[in-house]
């Protein structure tokens, strides 16, 4: 069986099931192109994990909407390839955030959103203080510092995005393990890919689902990115 073939049989099966090592398998079959692609870009003033996750973020829309009948899959993965080149001249003069207040961010960002989901409603200073353990000083300064940062439009998500580490692979990995409904719920409760971040009721009514419904989808969300993430989100 050639080298094609088995890449093809491999996506088919990846297609059909959705399965998470079908994903891999494809992801490391196409890893020599997109070391190629990242390559490239070595001297850009953007860390090479980011160029990276970017690149397997295309190859994996590549898979997503691949169609056998009208091109062998890796010249098709190479044409979205080019796409890297976009993001690396859009991002080339973002400063790179400080690993600690990365972290910082996510750990108020998971209280935040946990809270929200959990009220149904925008959590106080002193709700995110009580359950962050932090000072109420210390929750205003950081939710002014994300004003800033986020002034020119940014949501919560993409200002994490500049931590550029293993957790944007992770959450790639189980988007596209998803359910097209699943999908759908995680869009609108993170405002993800183009979608207007939603609360729960808010989410079930513009998908005609009942709320417990979507909760249900939400926990087997969460429960699948612990899963790809070996449990460290």
């Amino acid at each position: 069986m050639s080298r094609y073939e088995d890449d093809l049989n491999t996506w088919k099966r990846w297609n059909n099931t959705g399965k998470g090592h079908e994903l891999e398998k494809l992801l490391n079959s196409m890893n020599p192109m997109i070391q190629k692609t990242v390559n490239k870009y070595s001297a850009a003033p953007i860390p090479r994990s980011a160029i990276e996750a970017e690149a397997k973020k295309q190859a994996i829309t590549a898979f997503k909407t691949y169609d056998p009948n009208k091109a062998q899959l890796n010249t098709y993965v190479g044409n979205y390839l080019q796409k890297v080149f976009r993001f690396v001249a859009n991002n080339q003069n973002i400063a790179r955030i400080p690993e600690h207040r990365v972290q910082k961010i996510q750990t108020y960002k998971n209280v935040y959103e946990s809270l929200r989901a959990e009220r149904s409603r925008e959590p106080t200073i002193l709700e995110l203080s009580d359950e962050l353990h932090w000072s109420p000083n210390e929750v205003g300064r950081l939710q002014d510092e994300l004003r800033k940062d986020l002034s020119l439009g940014e949501s919560f998500s993409q200002a994490q995005s500049h931590d550029f580490n293993r957790t944007s692979e992770t959450l790639n990995f189980a988007y596209y393990s998803m359910t097209d409904e699943e999908q759908l719920i995680y869009d609108y409760l993170t405002g993800s890919n183009g979608k207007q971040k939603l609360s729960i009721p808010q989410t079930a009514s513009k998908l005609n689902m009942d709320e417990n419904e979507v909760i249900k989808s939400r926990n087997k969300i969460v429960d699948l990115i612990k899963n790809y993430s070996g449990g460290i989100l």
